[in-house]
């Protein structure tokens, strides 16, 4: 189920799904004998077009696999607020606070309810307490007891002050658990279940690959689609979740080694080289694959 923009593959999946097209289609009727044409069209639109198209005109099956990580990274850091003078936290459960980076723990607790977490000149001030530090850690006892603003999140939170004074925050959670809170931002939940496969895997080896290389920075990857949209836990998706599950530890490699998975939505009729926007020159994401997929795609 590894996607290398291979049309017989696409063609069969669409296929298949119409052969097995449910009667209801989000909650409304269908007349298949009236409707099922433009659903097909949509489906061919959502299935193909969308599905996950690697930039590898170039890769051979032989060269890019995949393949389960070997030592992986036990946590990603995700960048998810910024910009902020204060930022409300609450924890259902009980918590603990570290100073960053020396992770000492200064305060434990039962349980914050919309606890303004605010910079101050000297560190940082949670309700009337304040520390001297460049960095703060909540951590819950629970996963998923965490919420930030409006957002419920896996793992525990830092959070660091910007240069021109403001607050930002970055989710601190094992990578899975960070799939969970991407997959159905980036595809539909009611996709064929291979389709989310695929795509964990293309969002798996991204993040895996964003980790290796910003080891030295407070953060991995954004929650924006400067790296892949990520939601936090607030809704996770059955479906979704059953495809990272699924696919667990894979990634996609090239010559062994991990690479920058890059995705995307529509390619306009050929895949662009990873090249003209980065410095990256790699035979899997170098473009020029031929698609006639997205002809239907209103971008």
């Amino acid at each position: 189920f590894i996607i290398q923009a291979a049309g017989s593959f696409l063609s069969e999946v669409t296929k298949q799904f119409e052969l097995s097209f449910p009667r209801s289609f989000s909650g409304n009727q269908v007349d298949p004998r009236s409707e099922i044409s433009g659903m097909t069209m949509l489906l061919r639109f959502t299935v193909l077009a969308l599905t996950v198209l690697f930039l590898c005109a170039n890769a051979s099956a032989a060269q890019v696999s995949s393949s389960v990580v070997k030592n992986p990274p036990s946590s990603v850091r995700v960048l998810v607020t910024e910009d902020r003078t204060f930022i409300p936290v609450t924890v259902k459960k009980k918590y603990l606070v570290r100073l960053l980076p020396s992770m000492k723990i200064v305060k434990t607790g039962n349980k914050l309810t919309g606890e303004r977490l605010v910079p101050t000149s000297k560190g940082f001030r949670l309700g009337q307490e304040e520390w001297v530090s460049p960095g703060l850690m909540i951590e819950p006892e629970e996963d998923r007891d965490l919420y930030l603003e409006d957002r419920r999140f896996r793992g525990k939170a830092a959070f660091y002050k910007q240069t021109n004074g403001l607050l930002f925050s970055v989710n601190h959670l094992n990578i899975e658990g960070y799939l969970y809170g991407v997959l159905h931002h980036e595809v539909a939940h009611w996709w064929p279940m291979e389709a989310l496969k695929a795509q964990a895997i293309a969002a798996r080896t991204y993040a895996t690959y964003q980790v290796t290389v910003s080891k030295a920075g407070l953060y991995d990857l954004k929650s924006s689609t400067s790296s892949q949209v990520y939601g936090g836990s607030t809704v996770e998706r059955y479906r979704t979740k059953k495809a990272v599950d699924r696919t667990e530890g894979q990634v996609l490699t090239y010559e062994g080694k991990i690479f920058p998975a890059y995705f995307h939505a529509t390619c306009a009729g050929t895949t662009a080289g990873a090249k003209e926007l980065w410095n990256i020159d790699l035979p899997p994401i170098a473009g020029g694959a031929k698609c006639s997929h997205c002809r239907l795609s209103p971008h």
